[in-house]
């Protein structure tokens, strides 16, 4: 399942960033130069996002996810030496597509077949909790972890690019971010990390946009967790800090 898989994929990210963080922490732990101390910082990030719209095993799909580009900025403010409450605000991008084959007395032949894509944009608020295995260094990793809220801006669908907006499209989601990365604190702080984003609420309803399978000869009356499409994410940006 796709489901499955993009849950690997986000643990495999979050197991890498901690052995990351161990290893540069070894690195950095001589070096001088301090990153935050007991100072307000802010910056910018952007780079390259791989999402997905997921369901459960009902109506599962083999579909492709949706790349794009992903940009915001955040603030971080000083807890202590090693940690840092961070909000972010971010513009995010989910969506799919697949091939399907739709019948319709509306279609002159009865049936279309083409690539159905969906596109769902966000503008995404995050509480993030920022751990810094070490304060000072010129090579410094760390952890981001906290919960998110989206709120739509746009979503669409369409077969071959002929698109239209989906309808019961739940205007805010809820979610959780994880991930991490390593800031090169020279006079200008730049940094790279990887994200992965899970979504805990559904975007829309699969009934609101006409979708319904049935299983074998027997239709199926689906509870609302299967039907609910949540939107996953794998993000890698990098960015800037500044006093």
């Amino acid at each position: 399942m796709r489901r499955t898989l993009i849950f690997r994929r986000i643990g495999f990210v979050v197991l890498l960033m901690v052995a990351a963080a161990l290893m540069c922490s070894v690195v950095s732990a001589q070096s001088p130069g301090k990153l935050f101390g007991d100072h307000f910082r802010f910056g910018f990030r952007g780079g390259i996002s791989w999402a997905e719209l997921v369901t459960g095993e009902f109506g599962a799909w083999a579909a492709d996810s949706r790349r794009a580009f992903t940009a915001g900025a955040f603030w971080a403010f000083p807890v202590s030496s090693r940690f840092a409450f961070q909000p972010e605000i971010m513009l995010k991008h989910y969506g799919h597509s697949y091939y399907v084959v739709l019948t319709s007395p509306y279609y002159p032949d009865g049936y279309a077949e083409g690539v159905l894509s969906r596109k769902l944009d966000y503008i995404s608020i995050s509480s993030m909790v920022r751990f810094q295995p070490v304060s000072q260094g010129i090579v410094l990793p760390f952890l981001l972890a906290g919960p998110r809220v989206d709120f739509n801006i746009r979503a669409r669908q369409g077969l071959d690019d002929d698109y239209y907006d989906i309808p019961n499209t739940k205007k805010v989601t809820f979610g959780i971010d994880v991930g991490g990365g390593v800031v090169f604190n020279t006079k200008l702080p730049v940094f790279i990390d990887i994200r992965g984003s899970l979504g805990l609420t559904s975007a829309f309803d699969l009934l609101g946009v006409g979708f319904e399978e049935p299983v074998g000869d027997t239709p199926v009356a689906p509870t609302i967790d299967e039907l609910s499409v949540k939107g996953h994410m794998l993000s890698i940006t990098a960015g800037v800090i500044f006093m």
